[in-house]
């Protein structure tokens, strides 16, 4: 593991402000090294540190929870698995902000029972609707991404410009519900999600004249799209993706360039709006319950 003992001890102090309350501990040894590059030997000396575990069934080793794995894993520069899902997103973010605009297709896989009717929020308040077969239910949709978004306008720009390089400076860690709602606990810590950064954005911008919203959909990042949460503010021509949260990530764990992409520069090329938040946007057509699935994503564009 590359980082000093101190840095290490400051990490694991900091993931420490995390209730234990909120972690559910499933990661096991052979998780732990395949995705996060911690072997035996350095998931012991994190331990040794202080690091939250529970212990494995049958001695099969302790287990570690996901986002504490994740959050030091990019910091030492082993978590190889997630440090791709992040240079993938920045290379989407590039790629799609620097076209007027890109023909998108999605081609969601969700796992249900075969025979299951299941559906898919597309844009517009659409539902996609399809039958599950053996391998899953197939649900599509074609969309266009904006790419070339104008700026924040100058005297919103001012306005909102400490916080939102205040949010972009919050030391960034996967947060689950409830925690990442809980935004007293957000500001003290200063651990946040970008769910978390959202809410704050939207809970402080009315202070100073600034209506915002939440916006929750998928972030579009080739070949595999993810849900995600961020905000929005309004300005005399509509609604503005906001995500300081996000691109300070990008730019401390990829190659996405700081001085093109600072905090009040909109990320919403790959940013595709579809429900409010907490809306699960795959269902089970019958009974309304969240499905797992898959977003398979190819821009319809020459490279």
């Amino acid at each position: 593991m590359r980082g000093s003992g101190d840095e290490l001890d400051g990490w694991i102090a900091q993931l420490r402000e995390i209730p234990d309350a909120e972690r559910t501990f499933t990661v096991g040894p052979e998780q732990a090294e395949r995705e996060f590059g911690f072997d035996a030997p350095a998931v012991r000396e994190l331990i040794a540190r202080g690091l939250p575990h529970a212990a494995g069934d049958d001695g099969a080793g302790p287990l570690l929870w996901v986002s504490d794995v994740q959050y030091l894993g990019l910091r030492l520069g082993c978590a190889r698995v997630y440090q791709g899902v992040l240079n993938r997103w920045a290379s989407a973010l590039t790629s799609l902000s620097a076209r007027a605009e890109t023909p998108v297709a999605i081609r969601c896989r969700a796992y249900a029972e075969p025979g299951t009717v299941v559906e898919l929020l597309a844009p517009g308040g659409e539902r996609v609707r399809a039958e599950a077969g053996p391998g899953g239910a197939p649900l599509a949709f074609e969309t266009i991404m904006r790419g070339q978004l104008p700026p924040l306008p100058p005297p919103l720009e001012r306005t909102l410009g400490e916080l939102l390089a205040d949010y972009a400076s919050y030391d960034f860690c996967w947060l689950w519900p409830p925690l990442e709602t809980k935004l007293d606990w957000v500001r003290r810590t200063r651990i946040a999600n970008c769910r978390a950064a959202a809410g704050l954005l939207v809970e402080e911008a009315p202070a100073l004249g600034v209506e915002a919203r939440l916006a929750y959909g998928l972030l579009l990042a080739p070949p595999y799209s993810t849900p995600h949460n961020w905000a929005e503010v309004r300005t005399d021509d509509g609604w503005v993706a906001l995500d300081p949260l996000l691109l300070s990530l990008l730019t401390r764990f990829t190659e996405l360039d700081a001085a093109a992409w600072p905090p009040h520069r909109s990320p919403g090329a790959i940013l595709l709006a579809l429900a409010d938040p907490g809306t699960p946007l795959v269902v089970e057509a019958d009974s309304g319950a969240p499905l797992e699935a898959t977003f398979l994503t190819k821009p319809l564009v020459e490279a």
